[in-house]
């Protein structure tokens, strides 16, 4: 790193060590636990004396502070100047702090208009970060048709919780489908990871809702009783 770099570098821990309620350099060495990287180290390091920077020390910063360490190492304050980074050579000169951070996610923007010739491993870090959004929206879904299922919500007409429950199923199918996909390319998902139906779109049934349990199917609430 260069003198200026690194005192930058350091700046940005030390901002994002207080804003995460860190007292002292002390504190946060407590919460990593890792010899290699002491209380002093990380004094040297906020301070800007310590030129080199292990990525075993960037990752240790980082995941500690629950930030991503393209945070630490670029100033998003101009998401559309060039790359600061000292010791870059000229294949990131163009670069840009936005299109560092893509890159950096596998979001590179170049990677739409190329079909074929890609790595097999960043078709399979696309895959698998599309199978974790799709899980994630999943368990959103789900915990909206338990909430309403657990609140004995009531509905207007039953074409209201069905659709509900039918954007479970379409975020399972999607999910069903990258699955698929991510094993025909070389991923070894946890069988557990394939969605099983929890929710049915039948019409209501004469007796109330009960409160779901893991294949439970829900009914409509009739909104007259």
């Amino acid at each position: 790193m260069t003198e200026k770099f690194a005192a930058q570098f350091g700046a940005r821990i030390k901002r994002m060590r207080k804003a995460a309620g860190y007292r002292s350099t002390a504190d946060l060495v407590e919460i990593i636990r890792n010899a290699a990287l002491t209380a002093s180290v990380l004094q040297n390091i906020e301070s800007g004396r310590k030129a080199e920077v292990s990525v075993v020390h960037l990752l240790e910063i980082a995941r500690a502070l629950e930030v991503s360490p393209v945070v630490l190492l670029v100033d998003f304050a101009e998401p559309d100047a060039p790359l600061s980074i000292a010791g870059l050579g000229t294949n990131f000169d163009r670069m840009t702090a936005i299109e560092f951070d893509a890159w950096m996610q596998g979001r590179n923007d170049d990677l739409r208009d190329v079909q074929l010739g890609l790595p097999e491993q960043v078709y399979q870090l696309l895959n698998a970060r599309t199978v974790d959004q799709l899980r994630w929206i999943r368990r959103l879904r789900l915990e909206r048709v338990e909430k309403a299922v657990r609140m004995k919500k009531r509905y207007d007409s039953p074409a209201e919780f069905q659709a509900l429950v039918r954007s479970v199923h379409e975020v399972e199918s999607q999910l069903r489908s990258a699955l698929r996909a991510g094993r025909e390319m070389g991923i070894e998902y946890d069988p557990e990871l394939d969605p099983e139906p929890h929710y049915a779109t039948t019409q209501p049934e004469p007796d109330h809702v009960a409160a779901p349990t893991a294949l439970r199917k829900p009914r409509y609430v009739d909104a007259d009783r």
